[in-house]
């Protein structure tokens, strides 16, 4: 029984970060591994903090295809809970 409240304490706590913060955006990293992939291939040289700093920091980079709105932390994909 102690086995079945603590996975039911851990799910509530999991579904709790997911719509109550920004924790959903972890599972958009996988867009931005791809994304990243994309790039490598067109520029060898490219590493990932010039990437990142592209794609986050430098406002003339920042396209509106949906590619760039998938990944982590852009766009407009957040959650709102109220009760």
């Amino acid at each position: 029984m102690l086995v079945i409240r603590r996975l039911a304490i851990g799910f509530l706590a999991l579904l709790f970060l997911l719509v109550s913060s920004e924790f959903h955006e972890l599972l958009r990293f996988n867009s931005l591994y791809n994304h990243y992939q994309e790039h490598r291939q067109s520029d060898n040289q490219l590493d990932f903090w010039s990437f990142i700093g592209q794609h986050y920091f430098d406002a003339s980079a920042k396209a509106d295809d949906t590619d760039h709105q998938n990944l982590p932390f852009t766009g407009s994909g957040h959650f709102v809970f109220t009760p």
